[in-house]
């Protein structure tokens, strides 16, 4: 995969696959021609493919024409005409538009069920011996809650059925229930939530909203706040915390993706046992984000027979690429997808609403309107005709309800959709500033008419359509006075875990507020982080730096900084990273000229993680130097800070210790005077006393860096502090105590996306492992070696390989530990890091001395005899590595173990030592 040839020779044989497979469904399409149910499958398999197809639109559009569905394929038409736009700025071909307007009803059939419908109602008077006296549709409709008898849908029905009683054959399947806006979708969703209910069962519902795109788990938390919290087992509350804050503290120690996705599986199939049935209800799945469809897709996976999932979508709105879409051809490949594509109602059926709802509509006039979409049949049943002649479409008829209002209603629907999804009272009124009274008013006849209904505690449209519609009323500069005036509300709000963040970003967004906006986005990404939602976290970070352009330098180069600073974190290293340090130096220079010396100082720290993260250890050696000399100018924390950063990367990098005692000591001071305690003050110490051999005060340092960085939600920081309480415990020989820190240490990088961190974590443990006499951890071992070979972690194989060599040496793998110390030395000269260097030649003069090759063994001491006697050059680990080895040769020329190396050794060490008999050492420390 690092070789340029292979990736292109891939990547051609991926298209060429692509387009073989687009032939395939289109042969299929073709041939299935007199089937149009089941050839529409496969065209709509051939759109998820390629969404600009022509070809591919213009065949769904024909089968869903042909099937009766013209509004569908009106719909399909529209989704295709916004995806050109987007992707190819360009418009539907000529065959489409052709395609379109053949789809649309004729101004002749329009005129002929216009007098057939006034005919209809002639007689009708004449029956009577009266006129028809025009009656208000919208006063006498019921309120939103009354739900009519499920009509027409006698087939769905009884799928539904056999899953709430457990005779269905697929019933572990995710039933997906798609369709056209106001087909019914979520009035069958409702009916199996009632059908649940009635058998004693449990139901839980969500809907994710076009608004919340960018809300990590919205539809889900939705959901499970519908749990009372007296019914969450009190030992999953702490990993549920994430996305309850109102449980709790998370539980930090081990929180990571999998243990949350694990906790809410398992709440899940509690509630299933406790009532026996648990439905999971989630609507308009089309507008989920990645981390929910993700959750989905593990719940799907480890639901029991008592757990029923149902989801409901618009085929139109899922579009190639989304996490809908994903999840969808994910769950149909597994063969868990049980999809239910509903059809308009035929005359009959819709008759029978119609008489539900408004006995006294002509249903034959209705059913000509509405095509058989049941919720335009309803709408014009409720409202009758309007000025004598039928609506043109659903949005005029739904438009006109809108402006029979009173205005305080009309008001009170503006601000509603607005907000763009589900709301309370009290967040109602802090946007809206009406007075309680007439919102209560206002509220009340919207509920009557069948605008808003009730959710629980929350208010909501009867339809997404309704709520679109009133959004389109508005005209543009009252909606950015709007938007506006909600993000600060929403910015003012009390919300001490930042659940708002990304709603008030999104409306200061759309309200010309872009420092709010900006603002408001990092604290979203951060959320992001928290929450273990990485695509999320990436996709806010690139809104809030496009929200900065014309931003003075003062207010936005601090918000910018630590916007780019989130792209390096674990889980987002891919997002822009390569282009990182060049704009970075242009905001350092800008910070520069503005004295802005905070903004200097974060500048040069990112960059210089940047290239530490790249392998360039050199170059991160000098940006942290120079942060160091920015910082020292600047505010009393930030001094602290680059101090104690400064001293930080000369311990990771194991550069000039000295300097970094000194540092750290400094930083320590001055954190005290003010009161500071960041988690870079401890882990620069740690390195410090690790590096020296003083190893129990680095374990205290580095478990105090691990807890601060995981308070602070820094977790390649907690990664780092956790990985050398690891090797601690490894050069201890203390391998059930490193083996239980690398489970935890595992914990937290299999969150933290690609890169090198979980391939060295798996290196660590695998070690761990080793140390025990646990054979079936080499393959371990060498797999996760050839994991980092892959990232090309230079200085992580150095270390594992020379640990690993030091382990084969004390069981009699000679060869083995030679070819290991041979690559470590490699990689260490690579990216000379000097103890690994010295580490390994020890090893090797070790492994030439076993085998009589003396000279061989002098010639690698040789290569590290400089640094021996240049104090400060090398650690603890690596002198007493090549004391060892130079007492086993008997060549005492060689400085002794330095100060401090005596910490290092075990009992196991002093039981083979003869006192005043160097030579006679057999084992060695790492």
């Amino acid at each position: 995969s690092r070789c340029y040839r292979f990736d292109t020779w891939c990547t051609g044989q991926r298209e060429t696959t692509r387009r073989l497979h687009i032939r395939f469904l289109a042969a299929l399409v073709e041939r299935l021609a007199d089937d149009a149910e089941r050839a529409l499958r496969h065209a709509r398999a051939r759109l998820l493919l390629d969404p600009c197809m022509d070809s591919a639109n213009i065949d769904v559009m024909r089968l869903l024409a042909s099937l009766g569905r013209a509004r569908e394929a009106l719909e399909q038409y529209d989704a295709c005409r916004r995806v050109l736009k987007r992707e190819l700025g360009t418009i539907p071909s000529r065959e489409m538009e052709s395609l379109r307007r053949s789809l649309l009803p004729s101004p002749v059939r329009r005129a002929t069920r216009t007098g057939r419908a006034a005919m209809h109602t002639g007689r009708a008077a004449m029956r009577t011996g009266r006129a028809r006296t025009p009656i208000d549709r919208e006063a006498a409709a019921p309120p939103a809650r009354a739900r009519t008898a499920l009509i027409g849908r006698q087939r769905e029905r009884e799928v539904l059925e056999a899953m709430v009683s457990g005779t269905a054959s697929d019933a572990r399947s995710v039933l997906l229930v798609a369709g056209e806006p106001g087909i019914g979708k979520t009035r069958l969703l409702d009916e199996l939530s009632v059908l649940t209910r009635a058998a004693g069962g449990m139901v839980i519902t969500g809907r994710a909203y076009e608004a919340e795109l960018l809300r990590p788990y919205g539809a889900w938390i939705d959901a499970l706040r519908a749990i009372p919290s007296d019914d969450i087992p009190v030992a999953l509350q702490p990993e549920l915390a994430p996305l309850l804050p109102e449980l709790g503290p998370a539980a930090m120690e081990s929180a990571d993706r999998t243990r949350l996705f694990d906790a809410i599986a398992e709440l899940l199939e509690h509630c299933s046992m406790v009532s026996r049935r648990l439905a999971i209800v989630l609507d308009d799945i089309q507008w989920l984000d990645d981390a929910s469809a993700a959750l989905l897709h593990f719940v799907a996976r480890r639901s029991t027979a008592g757990v029923i999932i149902a989801c409901a979508c618009r085929y139109v709105e899922i579009e190639d690429g989304n996490a809908a879409s994903r999840l969808v051809r994910t769950l149909r490949s597994e063969d868990i997808l049980r999809e239910m594509v509903l059809t308009a109602l035929d005359a009959e059926a819709t008759t029978a609403l119609v008489h539900a709802v408004a006995p006294d509509i002509d249903p034959d006039r209705v059913f000509a309107g509405s095509e058989g979409n049941p919720l335009f049949a309803i709408e014009m049943a409720r409202t009758g005709m309007i000025d004598g002649r039928l609506p043109g479409t659903l949005s005029d008829l739904i438009d006109d309800r809108l402006r029979r209002l009173d205005p305080q209603a009309q008001l009170l629907v503006q601000w509603a959709a607005a907000l763009g999804h589900d709301f309370d009272l009290t967040q109602l009124a802090r946007v809206s500033q009406m007075e309680g009274p007439n919102m209560l008013r206002g509220i009340e006849q919207l509920e009557r008419r069948g605008v808003l209904q009730a959710c629980g505690a929350r208010y909501d449209f009867a339809h997404d359509v309704i709520r679109q519609v009133a959004y389109q009323r508005i005209s543009e500069p009252r909606r950015r006075l709007m938007h506006n005036h909600i993000a600060h509300a929403l910015d003012e709000a009390s919300d001490p875990d930042h659940e708002l963040s990304g709603e008030t970003a999104r409306h200061a967004a759309l309200g010309g507020a872009p420092g709010l906006a900006a603002r408001a986005y990092l604290t979203a990404a951060r959320r992001a982080l928290w929450t273990f939602a990485p695509a999320e976290a990436a996709e806010l970070v690139t809104r809030g730096l496009r929200q900065l352009d014309g931003l003075e330098a003062a207010v936005r180069l601090p918000v910018q900084l630590e916007l780019l600073g989130l792209s390096i974190n674990p889980g987002m290293r891919e997002h822009r990273i390569a282009d990182l340090e060049g704009e970075l130096l242009r905001l350092v220079a800008e910070a520069r000229i503005a004295g802005l010396r905070a903004e200097v100082y974060r500048g040069l720290q990112i960059i210089s993680y940047i290239h530490f993260l790249a392998g360039d250890f050199g170059g991160a050696l000098e940006r942290s130097t120079r942060a160091q000399e920015a910082g020292r100018g600047a505010d009393s924390l930030t001094v602290v800070r680059a101090l104690g950063d400064a001293a930080r990367c000369l311990g990771l990098l194991e550069r000039d210790m000295p300097r970094a005692r000194q540092l750290a000591q400094e930083a320590a001071s001055l954190a005290h005077d003010i009161g500071y305690e960041g988690h870079e003050l401890p882990q620069a110490l740690g390195h410090v006393h690790h590096y020296n051999g003083e190893l129990d005060d680095a374990v205290a340092d580095f478990e105090r860096a691990a807890h601060l960085a995981r308070t602070e939600r820094e977790r390649w920081f907690e990664c780092i502090a956790l990985s050398r309480l690891v090797m601690i415990e490894l050069e201890r020989r203390q391998f059930d105590a490193a083996r239980m820190r690398g489970g935890e240490l595992l914990e937290v990088t299999r969150q933290m996306g690609e890169g090198s961190d979980g391939p060295f974590a798996e290196a660590l443990q695998a070690l761990s492992c080793l140390g025990t006499v646990d054979d079936d951890a080499v393959e371990r071992l060498d797999s996760a070696i050839a994991r980092l070979r892959d990232v090309d972690s230079r200085w992580m194989i150095a270390y594992v390989q020379n640990v690993a060599a030091w382990l084969d040496l004390d069981r009699g793998k000679t060869h083995t530990a030679r070819q290991r110390a041979e690559e470590a030395l490699a990689a260490a000269e690579l990216v000379e890091r000097r103890n690994e260097i010295a580490v390994a030649r020890a090893m090797l003069a070790r492994i030439a001395g076993a085998k009589n090759d003396r000279p061989a063994a002098l010639q690698q001491i040789a290569g590290v005899r400089r640094d021996v006697t240049d104090p400060g050059v090398l650690s603890a680990r690596a002198r007493r590595a090549i004391a060892i080895a130079t007492q086993t040769l008997g060549d005492h020329d060689t400085s002794a173990p330095a100060p401090g190396d005596r910490a290092m050794e075990t009992p196991g060490d002093r039981a083979t030592e003869t006192p005043g008999d160097p030579g006679s050492v057999t084992h060695s420390t790492l």
